[in-house]
């Protein structure tokens, strides 16, 4: 581990990248927008997620499963990835944009599945 001179670690910013990456919603929502490459509504988001991580197609998840991921989405997981840099979450706007980040979080979390 890298120190800094004051002692403090200095791959801190590293461990806080990792830990934003280490859920499986918020891989998903890296991997759509890294894909997407363009902006994406949270209510696209919530749908593609779901569809995703519960293997069923779009019109698959309930309303109700749809609804809960949405919310999970807003107050949680996009302010979280947004605040790492990996994208840009607008909650006006109910909108997640990627950023220069968004496809080099999308590498770190193939390369991390393929180990």
């Amino acid at each position: 581990m890298a120190v800094k001179q004051d002692g403090a670690s200095s791959d801190q910013p590293l461990r806080n990248y990792l830990a934003v990456l280490d859920d499986t919603d918020r891989r998903t929502v890296v991997s759509i927008l890294a894909e997407e490459d363009a902006p994406v509504s949270l209510s696209l988001l919530a749908e593609s997620v779901a569809a995703e991580t519960r293997n069923v197609s779009l019109d698959g998840p309930s309303r109700s499963e749809r609804e809960r991921l949405k919310i999970k989405l807003h107050h949680s997981h996009l302010p979280k990835l947004d605040e790492a840099g990996v994208l840009e979450y607008s909650p006006e706007d109910r909108l997640a944009v990627p950023t220069e980040e968004t496809s080099s979080a999308r590498r770190a979390v193939e390369t991390l599945t393929d180990i």
